[in-house]
C-alpha cells in the first residue's frame, strides 16, 4: 500500500510502497522483488529527523513488529534481539536485572536496528564511543538475499563497519547482539552548572568531563555579547542504592511510567520563532540553578525530558523544522 511519509522534522514528505513482513522467508521474497529503479529502504519508528528512512516511488520495509528477545545472558552482560526492538522495550527489560545499555540516545523510541544504522550517541560520547562500539554482532540480510552473520572484528568486520552507521544501505538488519553494563538503580546522580559565556563553557568542557561519565550542554544561540553562547551544563553518573532518598530505594530498579502531556491537536502557525525562541531560551536558562550538585533524577528528567510530551515536533508547525548537527573546533 502506498502511503505519505516524513522524518520526524516532518519536512519533504513522500510516498512509498510499505511493506510488513511476517517472517523471514517473507522477508528475503520483500527484498529479492525490489524494483532496482527505487530500492528498498527500512523504516523503524521513524525519529530521525530528516528524510533517511523515506524512499519515494520504493519500498518501505516496516520491521517495528519484529521484536522478539532471543537470548538474554545476565552473567555475559549480552543481550540479542530483533531489530525492530526499542531502547524503550530493552530498558524495561534489563533494569529489573541491574542491567542497562552502554549508549542511550536522547530518546527510547528508537530501535535497535535505528541506532545501529545511524550509529546514534548519547551523552556518554566521551566516554563510551557511540552505540556500534557496543554491538557484538549483527544478522544481515544483504540485497542478493544472503543473512550473513557479522562481526567487528576478523574476515566480516570491514563490512560490519560500514553496516554501523551505513543507514541501512548495507542491507536489512535482523538481529543483534548488544553488549551491557551493570547499574544499581535506574536514577542518576546529576550535577547542574549555569555558565555565563560559551567561551567559558568550553573551557569546563574540556577540563572536566573526565571526571563524569555523562555530559551535556544546552547553550542559547540567540544571545550575542556578554551573554554569547550561554548555557546550562548538565553532568552525572549513575547512581548508586545508597544514594537514592529512602522512599527510592526499594523500587531502585523500577522504570516508572511517567504521566505524557499531550499537546493540542490543532497548534498556530509560527508559534516557533525569533521572538519566541529569545523568549524560551532566557526562561530555560534562568530557571536552571547556578550550581546544583548531586540531585538525583530519573531517566526521563535526565535522558529523555523530550519523551515527556507527546508529539513535540508538531510544535513547528506543518512546515516542520530541520535540525543540523555538526562538529566544530575548540
Amino acid at each position: 500500500m502506498t502511503e505519505r511519509f516524513v522524518g520526524w522534522g516532518r519536512t519533504a514528505p513522500s510516498f512509498a510502497t510499505r511493506v510488513v513482513p511476517r517472517d523471514m522467508d517473507e522477508l528475503v521474497s520483500t527484498v529479492a522483488a525490489a524494483t532496482p529503479q527505487r530500492g528498498i529502504l527500512v523504516r523503524g519508528l521513524g525519529r530521525s529527523y530528516g528524510d533517511a528512512a523515506q524512499n519515494a516511488g520504493g519500498t518501505i520495509l516496516d520491521l517495528t513488529g519484529w521484536t522478539r528477545v532471543i537470548a538474554l545472558d545476565t552473567s555475559a552482560a549480552t543481550i540479542s534481539v530483533e531489530s525492530g526492538a526499542s531502547i524503550d522495550q530493552i530498558m524495561r527489560l534489563l533494569l529489573p536485572h541491574g542491567l542497562w545499555l552502554p549508549v542511550i540516545p536522547g530518546t527510547r523510541q528508537v530501535t535497535v536496528g535505528g541506532a545501529i544504522s545511524a550509529d546514534v550517541h548519547g551523552k556518554n560520547h566521551h566516554a563510551r564511543g557511540s552505540f556500534g562500539h557496543h554491538v557484538l554482532e549483527i544478522d544481515l540480510l544483504t540485497a542478493q538475499g544472503e543473512l550473513l552473520t557479522l562481526r567487528p572484528e576478523g574476515t566480516t568486520a570491514e563490512l560490519f563497519w560500514a553496516t554501523v552507521g551505513g543507514m541501512g544501505l548495507t542491507g536489512v538488519i535482523t538481529r543483534a547482539t548488544l553488549s551491557l553494563t551493570h547499574v544499581e538503580s535506574s536514577f542518576f546522580a546529576v550535577d547542574t552548572q549555569r555558565v555565563p559565556h560559551i567561551r567559558e563553557l568550553v573551557e569546563i568542557l574540556s577540563g572536566g568531563d573526565d571526571a563524569y561519565e555523562y555530559s551535556v550542554a544546552w547553550f542559547d544561540t540567540a544571545t550575542s555579547g556578554n551573554s554569547l553562547g550561554r548555557a546550562v551544563l548538565t553532568r552525572g553518573r549513575s547512581a548508586r542504592v545508597d544514594e537514592l532518598p529512602e522512599r527510592l530505594r526499594d523500587t531502585a530498579l523500577d522504570l516508572a511510567d511517567e504521566h505524557q502531556l499531550a499537546l493540542p491537536g490543532v497548534l498556530p502557525r509560527g508559534l516557533v520563532n525569533r521572538l519566541s525562541a529569545r523568549a524560551f531560551n532566557a526562561l530555560w536558562f534562568a530557571k536552571a540553578p547556578t550550581r546544583r550538585d548531586g540531585e538525583i533524577q530519573s531517566v526521563r528528567q535526565f535522558f529523555h525530558p523530550l519523551d515527556a510530551v507527546r508529539d513535540w515536533n508538531h510544535v513547528y508547525g506543518p512546515r516542520g523544522f530541520v535540525q543540523y548537527q555538526f562538529v566544530v573546533p575548540f
